[in-house]
């Protein structure tokens, strides 16, 4: 089953917070993680596996 993750921004809290997947549907308690003072509207995120192989 695939392990998926949630990211949120805490636009008052300067902060960001992740959850990470058990790959049984559950999530981890959450961490945040603080952003130096700016209010982040939202995230970008993607896909980082790490392959032994050259991809460019």
């Amino acid at each position: 089953m695939e392990r998926l993750d949630i990211v949120n921004s805490n636009h008052g809290g300067n902060s960001v917070a992740v959850l990470l997947g058990k790959g049984d549907r559950t999530f981890q308690a959450s961490t945040l993680h603080g952003i130096g003072g700016c209010s982040p509207w939202g995230v970008a995120v993607g896909d980082f596996i790490i392959e032994m192989e050259n991809l460019i």
